[in-house]
């Protein structure tokens, strides 16, 4: 056997046992599928994002549609939300029209030249969370079908 074909041999085995058994990274936390709908004062709420906060975990996110449908995702797409309690945040921002009044109160207008303006759709106890009173409880067995709805 050549030295390469030996060497290459070698590194062939080496990756096998030792590099292989331990995969590519720590091992990510069982996820389960969560949808859910939106609604804001009884109407769909498309558009808005929904967010599953959980104690020691990542969040998972999502973006309700026409019919204010989700589907959460926390590590790929769609693959659910952490089991355990959730708090859960929604957020909806909307861009402010020309001579619309801003945040500020000034129309924006006369604010002068600058970034977009946009503001807040819903409530903003719903959108940190450290004020939202939204929880939702995930569970292996589900179903985790949850439904929001926003007032004022």
């Amino acid at each position: 056997m050549s030295a390469t074909a030996r060497a290459i041999f070698l590194l062939s085995v080496f990756t096998l046992t030792v590099v292989l058994p331990f995969g590519c990274g720590p091992k990510r936390p069982k996820t389960v599928q969560v949808t859910g709908k939106v609604t804001y004062k009884g109407q769909p709420l498309e558009g808005a994002r929904v967010m599953f906060h959980t104690q020691g975990g990542p969040p998972a996110t999502g973006t309700t549609d026409k019919e204010g449908r989700f589907r959460l995702e926390t590590f790929s797409t769609e693959d659910g939300a952490l089991i355990g309690e959730h708090t859960v945040i929604i957020s909806k921002y909307v861009p402010v029209p020309n001579g619309a009044a801003s945040s500020s109160g000034a129309p924006d207008d006369m604010r002068g030249p600058g970034p977009p303006r946009i503001r807040q759709l819903v409530p903003a106890r719903y959108t940190t969370p450290a004020t939202s009173p939204l929880k939702a409880k995930v569970t292996a067995e589900g179903p985790n079908d949850f439904t929001f709805d926003l007032t004022d």
